[in-house]
Order: C-alpha cells, then structure tokens, then sequence
C-alpha cells in the first residue's frame, strides 16, 4: 500500500471514528450528522463501514434512540479522547509550544461547589489566565458524571463518596457539617449543644434519598432520637434562608457558612461530629492526559500537585 493510500484511510478512519463518537454521544444518527454538518445516510454510513472494520456491531436501537453494545461502549472510550484530542488540535498546539494559555475550560459542578467553592478559585485563575474563558453548568452529580463520561465537559466538581470505573478524583477541600441556628436562638446559650438539646427543635432538613438527610437520620438513630422536621427542601442557600428567618435550625457543611450570614454556627458535643462523616470536595477528570492546558491550569488552582500533561 503506498503512503498516499495509508493517509487518506487514516483520514477516513478520522471520519468514521467521529461519525461513531458524535452518534454514541448524541444517541442518534440525525443529531450527530446535524452537528457534523454532515446526512443521516453519511453518518450512517461512516458508522457502518468502521464496524464493518472491525466485524463488530456498535449500536443497537431502543425506539427513538440508538444506544451502544458492550463492543461499543469498549471502542467509545478508546477513540473519544482521540476525536477530542484531534478536534482541538489547533489549541493544543498554540497553548504547548506557544506558551499561551487559552481557549475554553467546561467545568460541571454542584450546586454547593458552583455557589461556595468555584467562585473563589476563579477569581484567582482569571487573574493568571484572562484570555481563558469558562463554561460553567450546574447539575447533580450523576448528570455532571454523565457529561464528563461523554466528553462535554472538562472535568467535575463536587463531593463524590464513590466513583464508577475509570475517573480520577483529585481531592482539595474538607468540609465538616455544622449546626447553625438564627443569632438569638436558644441553643446559643447553651455551650454544646447535646443530641437531646437539638432534637427539642424543628429542623431544616435536605430532602430524602441525598446523602446530607441520610447522615442526619443516621445520628438521629444513633442517639435514639427523632427528628422534627419543619420543612423539607434542596439546596443549602434554601436552607440557610430557613434558618435565617428562624423557622428552625439546620446542619449544613462550613463551606456554605460565610461570616456575613447572618446565621450562628453553634457548637455541638464532640460524639456528635464523631458520627458525621465530613464531605471531601474536588475534581473528577477522566483520562487526565487529554485535558486541554487550560483546564489543567485551572484544576492546579485548586489541586496544586495536579499532575502536568506527560511529553
């Protein structure tokens, strides 16, 4: 085979591999040809050709949607990254040999990471990079998992207690929960407050099935007591606001507690904290060696050691 012949498969191969990366992501033929600018045939076509390749089948249908087998949820994580890497290819080389950080940074987060955390480590990144530009979405951590894993965002951030197969979590803040309560509250003048005190009160409490009112249920069983809940609801902002208008009291991480609130963080009993694990919050990258420069500039704001691209 001559050179010209292995370049222009090599260019089909490039083809057909995003055809396939845009289809699997998009869980459709049409929407990955629309974003390609390319038919539903061609697209259709590009895919087959590459299974035909590889004597595999890729995709099987589920009514509207095309959803990838086992052989392409294998092939999908080999060759996104590389579609990525290729696709951006103009960006990398300008930000590697010509010392210049730019472009686009795609960060998925919390609510409690966009709202408490983000914010302050921007402001510092801005300062160093002001050509880069930042994408911010906010969802919950599975959604935020799911971009990450199709390569829409750059890296997550957020408290993750467990990770599926293949994502790194990079680790840079603590965050313990505390009880505040409006500033003339009772419980401030009791010094530490007991599992008894705070049980005598009406709580502000994160809905069911999140891991913040499933730590509160497990204390509240720990110490034989029952919880009063005065509302239920999501998001600590929501809950600070509660609290602010004294309709009860709350545990809620240190992080979202500012000394402008006007809150009081009261002291609770040692055996208290001891039952309530603190939340670890950080970014979650998947193959790290694909991450555009800025955003690795941006996660070492935060995790200094962050690891520099290999060479």
């Amino acid at each position: 085979m001559s050179d010209g012949e292995d370049t222009g498969r090599a260019r089909d191969r490039l083809k057909q591999l995003r055809a396939f990366c845009h289809a699997a992501r998009l869980e459709s033929m049409s929407k990955a040809a629309d974003h390609l600018s390319l038919t539903q045939p061609a697209v259709s076509q590009q895919v087959r050709a590459l299974e035909k390749e590889f004597s595999a089948t890729f995709f099987e249908r589920r009514g509207p949607r095309i959803v990838l087998t086992p052989a392409g949820e294998s092939l999908y994580h080999i060759a996104m990254p590389l579609v990525r890497g290729m696709d951006r290819l103009p960006d990398t080389f300008t930000e590697v040999f010509g010392d210049e950080t730019s472009g686009e940074v795609r960060v998925v987060a919390g609510m409690t990471a966009s709202t408490f955390l983000l914010p302050q480590y921007l402001r510092d990144f801005r300062t160093s990079y002001p050509g880069v530009r930042i994408s911010l979405r906010t969802t919950g951590l599975a959604e935020g998992l799911r971009l990450l894993y199709d390569r829409e965002v750059d890296f997550s951030l957020g408290a993750v207690e467990s990770l599926p197969e293949g994502l790194e979590f990079h680790p840079f803040r603590e965050s313990r929960y505390v009880l505040i309560t409006h500033p003339d509250h009772p419980l401030t003048r009791v010094g530490e407050a007991s599992p008894r005190d705070i049980a005598a009160w009406p709580l502000i409490l994160p809905r069911r099935g999140t891991s913040a009112r499933a730590a509160a249920e497990l204390v509240a069983r720990h110490f034989g007591t029952h919880l009063k809940v005065a509302v239920e609801t999501g998001g600590w902002t929501v809950i600070k606001s509660f609290v602010e208008r004294d309709v009860g009291i709350a545990f809620v991480p240190d992080i979202c507690v500012g000394e402008q609130d006007p809150v009081r963080i009261v002291p609770t009993e040692e055996r208290i904290a001891d039952q309530i694990r603190p939340m670890s919050y950080g970014a979650v990258v998947y193959r790290p060696e694909f991450l555009p420069l800025a955003a690795r500039r941006l996660i070492q704001t935060m995790v200094p050691d962050f690891p520099n691209a290999p060479l």
